[in-house]
Parts: structure tokens; sequence; C-alpha cells
């Protein structure tokens, strides 16, 4: 991290070995989930990188630009390096926009296609058939999750007659079994491959958004009364269960490793990840202690 901050904020650099490293963090972060603060940093500065080096343009459409304001370049093609970074930034950065609701990716445009078609002529590497397929079936999942946020959407035409969701929905279920019936033999038991398949299948029948649901609930006129009203749930009722000391996970696979290597084994990153969280234990066993006392009092 002091490494890529003297890099980008110091020296002002933009490179694609930069943007490699970063995507090599990013492809990590399970490994340091505590350190997760730095995640959204790490994807935005990805994203940043792309859009300073135009890396998501087509070059014959940045060399036309460039040739109307008289700029005479010759055309540069891109190489399978930069191709992989292109798509695996927008992959991430989709992932994380849905996964842990941190904003909006951006589009999945026609270059990032042609990026992935010249990768699968090309096959380099294995990993190239995996990286096409994920980055295919993270778009899918990306139009199924616009499409049932239409209703969250302004009305920029309201003239023009709305396609019914269920029309989108058909579609899509009907392109989740076109990708599960093209996908290669490799990749068929990929279980990374299965699973963003089967996200993307649950995503079709994700509930609706709250405005479709009040649209949906019938009016209090219309409503059943309650012969007796729920309680509400409250501390009381909560099982007395301790709290979960997961800090014990990276405790035993230190031990595993340093008896696996024969001496005491350093992980900067697993030992700040193990500190923080019996710092939120103790936090919590405060909270689990005095705060169910404290809230007794206050209400008696």
């Amino acid at each position: 991290m002091q490494y890529l901050s003297e890099a980008v904020f110091i020296r002002s650099e933009r490179s694609l070995d930069l943007l490699q490293g970063v995507l090599v963090l990013l492809g990590f972060y399970h490994y340091h989930c505590l350190v997760q603060f730095q995640f959204n940093n790490l994807m935005q500065l990805a994203v940043s990188i792309v859009g300073d080096m135009d890396l998501n343009i087509d070059p014959v459409r940045q060399m036309r630009v460039r040739a109307l304001g008289g700029e005479c370049e010759e055309l540069r093609e891109r190489n399978t390096d930069e191709r992989r970074a292109i798509v695996g930034v927008w992959y991430m950065s989709s992932n994380v926009a849905l996964t842990f609701n941190k904003g909006q990716s951006d589009k999945c445009t026609k270059y990032h296609e042609q990026c992935l078609e010249e990768l699968e002529k090309g096959h380099e590497y294995e990993s190239d058939i995996l990286l096409i397929q994920l980055v295919r079936i993270q778009h899918l999942t990306q139009r199924i999750v616009d499409c049932n946020n239409r209703d969250q959407l302004p009305d920029e035409l309201p003239f023009i007659e709305v396609i019914p969701t269920s029309s989108y929905h058909e579609a899509s279920q009907n392109e989740v079994s076109r990708l599960k019936t093209r996908l290669p033999s490799s990749p068929q038991k990929n279980h990374l491959i299965l699973n963003h398949l089967n996200t993307a299948h649950l995503r079709l029948y994700e509930s609706p958004s709250s405005k479709t649901l009040h649209s949906s609930t019938p009016s209090p006129a219309l409503s059943i009364p309650s012969p007796s009203p729920i309680p509400s749930p409250t501390l009381d009722s909560a099982p007395a269960t301790p709290p979960y000391k997961p800090a014990t996970r990276f405790e035993a696979a230190k031990s595993e490793m340093s008896a696996a290597q024969g001496g005491v084994w350093k992980n900067g990153f697993w030992d700040l990840a193990a500190e923080k969280l019996s710092m939120k234990r103790i936090r919590i066993e405060k909270w689990w202690g005095g705060g169910r006392e404290g809230w007794r009092r206050g209400n008696v």
C-alpha cells in the first residue's frame, strides 16, 4: 500500500504494471478481509488508472478523435495483457457494485466484448477461458439487476411503450440456459463458474423493490384487522448465545503454518486481521454484557 501511495499520488505513475498489481491485490482480498476498508479505494484506483490511460476506449476510435484535432499518431493495437486488465477491472467493479452495493460500475461496452473475442481467438492461457466466461456471466447478471431496478429510474421517454418485466425475465432465463449449454468442457465443473451462473439465476427471482412491493400491498381499507397485535422483538427475547469468536481461525491457521514451515510464520495481513477481530470481539462482549443490563435499567 505504501508503494502504491507513493507511485500514484506522489510520482503520478500510470502504467499497466501498476494496474496489474492493483488487480492482484483485489483478487486476493478474501485473504485480508478485515483490511476491506482499502478494498473500495483500490477498486476505484484501478478504474481511474484505466480511464487515465484510455484503456477502455477503442484505439481506432481514439485515433479518429485525435485526427480531428490535427494529431496524427500510428495506430497501436492492444496487447493481450491490456485486454485482460480492461475486462478484469470491469468484472471486479461490477462484482463489487452488485455484491456489496458499492455504487454503480461502468457499463459493459462493445469494446469490452471485442477484447473478449480477441482473447478467445488467441487462447494464450487456459485461464483466459475462465475470464471470458466470468465476464459474460457477470454482464448478464448486471443486465438482470438493471431490469429489476427499472422502477427506480426516472422515465426518460414517458411516451414510449415499456416492455413488460416478464419479457425481460424470459429472455434472461433463455440467456442463462444458453450460457450453460455453450460452456467449454473445462469450465463446466468449475465451482466459480457454477456459482456465478446460480447467482444470475437467483437474481431473476430477486424480491421486488420497495416501490413494486408497496403498489402490490392491499390498502388499509381492504386489509383484515388482526385480532391481537404482534409483539415486537426485544433484547430479552434474544437467545443467550455468546458472541462468535472468528479470531480463532486466524490463530489456528498461523499455528498450522508455523508447524509446517518449522518456524515462526509472519504475515502482516493475517496478524492485522486477527488483531482487529480480537478488538471487535472485546467490543461485542462489552455490549453483550453491559448493553443488556443498561437497556433493562432504562426500561424498568
